[in-house]
């Protein structure tokens, strides 16, 4: 248990400063040298980066050292692409199965995101965003797809907090994400298969479209 906290803090000690841009992409950090930075030793620091890289967000290039390698916008918008490959597939597969208590529960989810827009709280918004979208993949019983689409999803939150945070601060941004995704749960409400397949790539591809190069 000690390890692996020590390996959590790590983790996220450089990975917060990747985000906030404090690690220069152009230079090849040694595990001493992030040691140095978290203030942790070699073996928390080393099971950190092998984390970092399953995320894309570091580089290990053999006897040369780590490479800091943070999501760009065609990043971003290639992970977007595959949510529109998948997401839709598995609405169409649990489709079925969805209940009214799981349509209520949507519907709470999209309330606490305008709780959160009242207090411009992002972080949190985003939170219940990735609930939502996420919900009805618990029901989609494949741990693999279901960890593959959290990564990207995790991946293209990385690539909003280092581009910045200026697509959800535009003016109505929050006022649309919360009307997507309210038109998402009416259709699955409505039992609207057809529907929803429609709202739900339409959603994905305005949050690609948002990240233009």
């Amino acid at each position: 248990m000690e390890k692996l906290s020590k390996k959590i803090i790590a983790y996220k000690a450089i990975k917060n400063k990747i985000l906030n841009h404090e690690l220069d992409e152009d230079y090849l950090y040694s595990e001493n040298k992030l040691a140095d930075i978290t203030g942790l030793t070699r073996v928390p620091v080393r099971e950190a980066v092998q984390l970092l890289e399953n995320e894309g967000l570091v580089r290990v290039e053999p006897r040369k050292g780590i490479l800091i390698c943070p999501m760009n916008l065609s990043d971003v918008r290639e992970n977007f692409d595959i949510r529109i490959a998948l997401e839709p597939f598995i609405l169409k597969s649990v489709f079925s199965s969805i209940t009214d208590d799981d349509v209520e529960h949507m519907y709470g989810l999209i309330e606490k995101q305008r709780e959160c827009k009242e207090r411009h709280d992002a972080d949190m918004f985003l939170e219940y965003d990735r609930q939502i979208h996420f919900y009805l993949l618990n029901k989609y019983h494949n741990n693999r797809l279901k960890k593959l689409l959290i990564q990207i999803y995790d991946q293209i939150v990385d690539g909003f907090f280092i581009i910045g945070r200026q697509n959800l601060e535009k003016k109505g941004r929050y006022e649309l994400c919360i009307r997507q995704h309210t038109k998402y749960v009416d259709a699955i409400a409505e039992r609207n298969l057809k529907k929803a397949v429609k709202v739900l790539e339409y959603q994905l591809k305005c949050g690609r479209d948002n990240y233009s190069i």
